[in-house]
């Protein structure tokens, strides 16, 4: 079982540039995108008849393909937008073979199809339409330059970053397994999850948290700071056991979560099995941990950006409390909702 929030990265704002530093951006993303005989950018030069850019693509035979391309850094653009920018160059100029349209908006799927009808009825063979979803995938996909020049935004800086954090992140990974952990007989009777650990007691902190020692009496949300056993380390950070519930096999990789009430009811069928919820905290919200804790609570205290709406938990897993004779083992299952 997966819980997994999403991730929100701010847009661009093409509306934020200039009028003239918006056409200069689109002179530059149209000049990399075709083999030029030449293109000329006639908008700075003003009376552009509806065409801020011409130019003549060299293609296969010493043939050419003539293009029109108008930028308009609108915040909205509508149906009666298409008929102004399409009539306005056919006033102006003869029927090119290619109308590239860039808009600084988003624009309706409604309207993009109205464009490609509109601009085939003109007579316009090719007509290609730039919204700013495609701009700004260009630009972080392709051109990091323009990101820098006309945004400021340095990609070599923002990769530099993420190198830094796998760094960042694999240090803790050995620093945590080094401090937390002890070596284990797996084949010693009778271990548990826990056994691997030094302490089978964490603390896990917001680092919000301004309640501790006290108790946390917010009414909405989880405790910013709390006591939890640890399971084990998995790919991606530490893994900590929540809860233990009892649940219902529905096949042999699926089970059903049951309230109390319901495990009440079904105790005796041999469908019933104990499961750990375990939540998964990523290393990279993972600040930096006291081995030797305090006064309140002597053992490991874990400091975390509670960055996943809330939690520090970037998914949950269900895994089964398989008892025998000699040892424990706890198989990931698939578990679905009450």
């Amino acid at each position: 079982m997966s819980e997994k929030p999403t991730k929100t990265t701010n847009r661009i704002h093409f509306s934020d540039l200039d009028p003239l530093r918006f056409e200069d951006l689109c002179l530059s993303l149209a000049y990399r995108l075709k083999r030029w005989k030449r293109i000329n950018h006639i908008g700075r030069e003003g009376s552009d008849g509806g065409v801020d850019i011409q130019a003549e693509e060299e293609i296969e035979n010493g043939y050419s393909r003539n293009w029109f391309i108008q930028c308009k850094r609108y915040e909205k653009f509508s149906n009666t937008n298409v008929d102004s920018v399409i009539e306005t160059i056919l006033n102006n100029y003869n029927v090119p073979d290619t109308l590239f349209l860039i808009v600084g908006c988003d624009v309706s799927k409604k309207t993009t199809d109205y464009f490609m009808t509109t601009a085939n009825k003109a007579g316009i063979k090719n007509p290609v339409l730039w919204t700013a979803s495609i701009l700004e995938a260009e630009l972080f996909y392709k051109h990091h330059d323009l990101l820098f020049i006309f945004f400021g935004i340095d990609m070599n800086q923002e990769e530099h970053k993420k190198e830094e954090s796998i760094r960042r992140n694999i240090k803790l990974k050995k620093n945590m397994i080094k401090d937390l952990t002890k070596p284990i007989d797996l084949n010693k009777k009778g271990w548990t999850c826990t056994d691997k650990f030094k302490d089978s007691n964490f603390i896990i902190h917001s680092i919000d948290d301004t309640f501790y020692p006290d108790f946390d009496d917010r009414e909405y949300g989880i405790s910013t700071w709390f006591k939890v056993e640890p399971f084990d380390f998995y790919y991606n950070g530490i893994e900590i056991i929540l809860s233990v519930e009892y649940a219902e096999y529905l096949d042999f990789e699926e089970c059903r979560i049951l309230t109390y009430d319901e495990y009440k009811e079904k105790s005796d069928s041999q469908d019933i099995i104990k499961v750990f919820k375990i939540g998964r905290i990523p290393f990279s919200m993972i600040v930096d941990y006291d081995i030797e804790g305090d006064e309140y609570y002597p053992y490991p205290h874990i400091y975390c950006n509670f960055g996943f709406n809330g939690q520090p938990y970037e998914s949950f897993i269900y895994r089964v409390i398989v008892e025998d004779d000699s040892c424990h083992h706890y198989p990931e299952i698939k578990a679905i909702n009450r």
